[in-house]
């Protein structure tokens, strides 16, 4: 019998020399990105130059599809930042050109956000509660402040208490600073850790500060503060966790919610990816939380698969012993859009507004 496809011998030879070209081609790419990044830094500062002489110097540079994400920062400032984006070509970015407009739209919101970032700072760490990191969600919303404080069903109240009297002191400083403009709530996440293990808050606060990976697998949650009026007002706690025990509650849930299908009589099985809809915070405690995970039944499945559920398991979930304490199967509907429609489940509501 004679094979299809003949054996093919590698030369050793040929080999080391195709690695040589591979090799040498990577280098020649990184050396073209280099090259580009330095000339579009250098058109960066020319640019930043002729219109704000002596005050920003090149921070970073990087490549992106189609354009260049610069960031300039202010001189003697450890955490202004001028972000903006340059065009691929750095002769595209001259006086006169949109490159031009977007610098100059960067410069009056990196400024400002400056100020904020600052101001954060000022406030929290005199109020004893130093900010870990900033998230900035874009457009007019102002600077979202991450903190680390230990939450407990006990003194939930009394942390929130404190954050109001510190954002109280926030809004009566800045509020009428150029930079307030638009603001009517500010948004704090707080990382609630027990593990005995204490974060180091960045001093100066500044943009590149980041949350802790340690933290990061801690519950999180929110509030918000109304300050519209000096008689500073909290919304209700909010659950938020960041991605990493997200991800582990997905797949804890995920595990449990498959254990309780196995005994069910009509062979429903979970969703090929599980997702976490509808998360509501318990309405005293803040370690148990309520969630839906979705199924199908054959009348929806796809053979082994589950891409579109008919059945809802609601399911709660203990934070404190990282536990499944009870699922139930419930009915679920879909609107005409086709999204699901679930019965509602216990949640904090926000006081009412004046």
């Amino acid at each position: 019998m004679i094979a299809l496809f003949a054996t093919r011998r590698r030369n050793p030879i040929a080999r080391q020399a195709m690695r040589g070209l591979a090799v040498i081609a990577v280098m020649a790419f990184a050396s073209g990105c280099r090259a580009g990044r330095e000339e579009a830094g250098q058109a960066a500062m020319k640019l930043a130059e002729a219109i704000y002489p002596g005050q920003l110097e090149l921070y970073d540079t990087h490549l992106q599809k189609g354009y260049y994400d610069v960031t300039l920062a202010v001189k003697d400032d450890p955490v202004t930042r001028i972000r903006f984006a340059m065009d691929r070509n750095p002769a595209d970015c001259t006086l006169g050109t949109p490159c031009e407009e977007r610098l100059r739209r960067a410069y009056d919101n990196g400024i400002a956000l400056g100020q904020e970032i600052k101001a954060l700072d000022t406030t929290f760490r005199n109020c004893g509660i130093p900010v870990l990191a900033v998230h900035w969600y874009g457009g007019t919303s102002g600077l979202v402040p991450i903190i680390e404080q230990r939450l407990t069903n006990e003194n939930q109240h009394k942390v929130v208490d404190a954050l109001a009297a510190c954002v109280t002191t926030f809004r009566a400083a800045y509020r009428d600073t150029a930079w307030w403009d638009q603001r009517s709530a500010i948004r704090i996440i707080i990382s609630s850790n027990d593990k005995g293990r204490k974060a180091q808050a960045p001093d100066p606060l500044n943009f590149e500060a980041s949350v802790p990976g340690f933290l990061q697998s801690a519950p999180a949650y929110s509030v918000t503060f109304s300050l519209d009026r000096p008689d500073v007002e909290a919304g209700a706690l909010r659950f938020l966790p960041f991605y990493p025990l997200n991800d582990e509650l997905r797949k804890a849930i995920g595990k449990e919610a498959e254990s309780f299908l196995r005994k069910q009589p009509d062979d429903v099985i979970l969703e090929t990816f599980v997702m976490l809809w509808e998360t509501e915070l318990d309405p005293e405690r803040v370690d148990v939380i309520r969630t839906y995970v979705l199924a199908c039944t054959h009348a929806t499945r796809d053979g082994k698969r589950c891409r579109r559920g008919d059945v809802a398991l609601r399911v709660q979930y203990d934070l404190e012993n990282e536990q499944v304490t009870d699922i139930q199967r419930m009915p679920l509907a879909r609107d005409h859009h086709g999204s699901a429609i679930f019965a509602p489940l216990p949640r904090r509501t926000d006081p009412p507004a004046p």
